[in-house]
């Protein structure tokens, strides 16, 4: 059953949001006796019964209307909520959508990829475009509503969960790394201490590590993956869906990335404020880095050859080069600092701030240019690699914010699964996969 949630933007009424445009199974509505067919107009083609239904698109500026008069369903007048509806979304009581103002929406069912061939024309608004682009989505699988003309929100089409589809993890996956060579991707599942190795929408492996993964890393020079596990200051060594070696590092690992400059794998130490630098060669720590404040999330910057560490406890950003393994900067940024992306695109790098729901972006010159704010509790940021769009995952608003990297202003907001974490795109299948840790689910957004 398809579910459309108005997130909850400033200058939308709640009763708007809550009472009105939630498209939930019939009766769930009060007062309605049947809401799919109140809200589509179509009492024959409910969601899930038919493959295509045509939806109404909502325009910008007719939502006075919609709050003016279709609100009478609150005050219990269901049939003249039933007109008004009709007419507003449908462009006339029991007539079907207008093709010009419609999208053809391809539904899927859950676990089965949208067709690419199967594409949607989205009309958001009067316009008919997005902020900076054509208003099309190729993947076939979200309707587009737009309730702010800078931030729309992409409704989820297919079922609970992320964007398109839902893939079942173990319990409370957490952090994700992509396979660059296998097209797979390794989650890390923090409650059962497995990691779920995905391929083509499916778990084809799982690798029990024993205790608490948090944060995966895919090393380039090996081909191998190395996840971080918090609860045994240990990192595993992973190749395809083998266990290759354990490596002892700090207390309380958290991050993990490889340093392309130098061949090496670097881990942030949490419990130590330490960074250890693993030889991928030989699987042994060389050399451990003091660094302090708490390091959490970490990225490579390959413009500039340097990691970029995100440390709580300081409210900044440290830059080590992983050539001397010296800390060359310091930057401050928003308060307490989680996770850190490079975008190839701009070449800047992305730090969210978990405590006051922002996401910083740092230049090549080591400066925070902008201050983006976004949802409640970003705790992941990623970048897709296609696009240079950004990701954050907002784990209280349940919700993906994606970021024009061109413009570092929220272009979009996606409704998401419970409390998500880590992500990492695909580049085979174009997904971008976010852990929705307390669902135990990972979920795929496509597009926009």
């Amino acid at each position: 059953m398809e579910s459309l949630t108005l997130s909850a933007i400033e200058g939308v009424p709640n009763t708007v949001q809550n009472e009105l445009l939630n498209l939930r199974p019939a009766n769930s509505l009060p007062g309605a006796s049947n809401v799919d067919s109140l809200l589509l107009g179509l009492a024959d083609s409910l969601p899930g019964r038919a493959g295509t239904e045509n939806l109404g698109l909502l325009a910008t500026e007719n939502l006075g209307t919609l709050q003016s008069e279709a609100l009478a369903l609150l005050s219990g007048d269901v049939q003249t909520a039933r007109t008004n509806i009709e007419s507003f979304l449908l462009g006339g009581g029991g007539s079907l959508p207008n093709p010009n103002n419609v999208e053809g929406l391809n539904l899927v069912t859950g676990g089965v990829r949208p067709n690419p061939s199967n594409t949607e024309l989205a009309n958001l608004a009067a316009s008919g475009t997005l902020p900076g682009r054509t208003a099309t989505e190729t993947e076939g699988d979200c309707v587009y509503v737009s309730i702010d003309q800078a931030i729309p929100v992409v409704q989820n089409c297919n079922g609970e969960g992320s964007g398109s589809t839902t893939i079942n993890a173990g319990a409370h996956p957490y952090g994700l790394a992509y396979d660059t060579t296998n097209n797979d991707v390794y989650v890390t599942d923090y409650k059962s201490g497995t990691v779920s190795v995905v391929s083509n929408l499916a778990v084809i492996g799982t690798v029990n590590l024993g205790g608490s993964p948090i944060a995966a890393a895919f090393d380039g020079t090996n081909n191998d993956v190395y996840v971080a596990n918090a609860g045994l200051d240990t990192v595993s060594v992973i190749s395809g869906t083998t266990l290759l070696a354990t490596i002892s590092v700090g207390t309380n690992p958290q991050g993990v990335a490889y340093a392309a400059s130098v061949g090496q794998v670097y881990v942030t130490n949490n419990g130590d404020g330490t960074l250890s630098e693993i030889d991928s060669a030989t699987n042994t720590v060389i050399h451990t880095i003091n660094i302090g404040s708490f390091p959490a999330g970490i990225a490579f910057d390959p413009g500039n050859g340097y990691l970029y560490v995100a440390q709580e406890g300081a409210d900044n950003v440290t830059v080590v080069n992983p050539g001397t393994n010296a800390v060359v900067a310091s930057i401050r940024v928003g308060s307490f600092p989680t996770a850190v992306a490079y975008d190839p695109w701009n070449g800047n790098v992305y730090v969210t701030n978990y405590a006051d729901s922002t996401v910083s972006v740092v230049n090549n010159a080591d400066q925070v240019i902008a201050t983006i704010p976004v949802g409640d509790l970003p705790g992941g940021v990623a970048v897709n690699q296609a696009t240079g769009t950004l990701y954050v995952s907002c784990g209280g608003d349940d919700e993906v914010w994606v970021i024009n990297g061109l413009t570092d202003k929220a272009s979009f907001i996606v409704p998401v699964g419970n409390f998500p974490q880590g992500m990492a795109y695909d580049v085979a299948d174009g997904g971008m996969y976010v852990a929705d840790y307390s669902d135990n689910n990972v979920g795929i957004i496509f597009g926009p």
